[in-house]
């Protein structure tokens, strides 16, 4: 009787329990509503810290102690957001020279005065600025630099062959704010439609030639030359005039600045990993920037250039940032070396060639050799693929 039982309740649950099961099975289940009303809740409570008391007869509702600044506070997300954005307009300033440094860019300002005027690094950080701010309300990366480049050069121009002259301060500032905005714009579009090859200084170029055209300032200011027999040392210290040049500043003291620029670029590299990287780094760019600018000077002299001009750096520079923006772009190797060389001598020779078209025209040729030959040598490495053949490695 009792084994008989047992195998019934061991086999065949009772009543009972089967009811209670089934019952279970149809109680409904709400998870989607328990859900909604569990963030109800959290949400009626944030709620409800943060709303603010309903506005009494005739007066504006008291705002909440949560949202309400302390008078006298510094609001930290707005002073984050400015020294960062001042980070990337010193950055810009650097880029001049391939630099992505905010001190670097500091210390290339404070040379642009070196050949110019108070209001020379004054329009040269306006432009930066001001091109930084338009590619930032555009949606375009800004933080290595990329977009202020161009409009410190347009600021530097302005400030050199605009003032001092009948132009107002403040006429000067808003073409150099116009310039750099418009630079900004340019190489936006550039980018968005795809072009294939750096765009370097192009936007610069093409804007400043533009509107220096109209106002002729080497016919108004006459020829920009020095000594006609210049000394050895004279001749010695041209490819640092050169260098120096870059930012329209033709003395060894300036050229001695745009390379300390470089070096401290380098140095605060994040992308090299030691020190010893970083040293031959900077002593590459070094090197690329002296014997591009003094490959540069013998091409000139050895074409029958003016020796004022060799001598005051204005056949330097060009083939000085031709050298360094491809020993910036490609490693270190035989193949890189000789299209250094070749790059530096072609842009020399370009600059000589079209230095009698824009003196005519009284308008400087700026940065317009470099940006053809570098373009050039960029389309020549793609063609066939001769730049994996004669062995060219591209850093980026």
């Amino acid at each position: 009787m009792k084994s008989s039982l047992l195998r019934r309740i061991l086999v065949r649950p009772p009543l009972f329990s089967k009811c209670r099961l089934s019952s279970f099975r149809s109680r409904p289940r709400f998870p989607k509503r328990s859900r909604i009303f569990r963030l109800d809740v959290r949400a009626s409570t944030v709620n409800h810290r943060q709303t603010e008391p309903r506005a009494t007869s005739g007066k504006a509702p008291a705002p909440s102690p949560l949202v309400t600044p302390i008078k006298g506070s510094v609001n930290f997300l707005q002073l984050r957001s400015f020294l960062e954005f001042s980070r990337h307009v010193g950055r810009g300033v650097g880029q001049v020279v391939f630099a992505e440094t905010a001190v670097g860019g500091g210390v290339l300002l404070a040379v642009t005065w070196l050949g110019g005027t108070a209001v020379t690094p004054a329009m040269g950080l306006v432009g930066a600025g001001t091109a930084t701010f338009v590619g930032r309300v555009l949606k375009a990366e800004t933080s290595q630099g990329l977009y202020g480049f161009n409009g410190t050069l347009m600021g530097v121009i302005f400030s050199h062959f605009l003032f001092p002259s009948p132009t107002p301060l403040a006429l000067l500032t808003l073409s150099s704010a116009a310039g750099g905005a418009l630079c900004a714009v340019t190489q936006v579009a550039m980018t968005r439609y795809s072009y294939p090859f750096p765009i370097l200084t192009i936007p610069f170029n093409l804007l400043a030639v533009g509107c220096l055209s109209f106002v002729r300032p080497l016919h108004r200011i006459g020829e920009m030359a020095v000594d006609v027999s210049p000394s050895v040392i004279d001749c010695m210290l041209s490819p640092i005039c050169g260098i120096g040049q870059i930012v329209v500043s033709g003395t060894p003291l300036a050229g001695a600045g745009v390379l300390l620029t470089m070096t401290i670029g380098h140095f605060s590299d994040p992308r090299a990993t030691n020190s010893a990287e970083k040293f031959k780094n900077a002593a590459t760019s070094i090197a690329a920037a002296v014997g591009g600018s003094g490959l540069g000077c013998l091409t000139a002299y050895g074409m029958g250039a003016e020796i004022g001009d060799i001598v005051s750096g204005l056949h330097g520079f060009n083939p000085c940032l031709t050298a360094l923006a491809l020993a910036t772009f490609y490693h270190p190797s035989k193949a890189s070396l000789a299209v250094i060389a070749g790059g530096s001598i072609a842009t020399s020779a370009l600059t000589v060639a079209v230095s009698d078209i824009f003196s005519a025209m009284g308008t400087p040729f700026l940065t317009i050799p470099f940006c053809v030959v570098v373009t050039g040598v960029f389309g020549l490495s793609r063609l066939g693929g001769i730049g994996e053949k004669i062995g060219l490695k591209k850093r980026f």
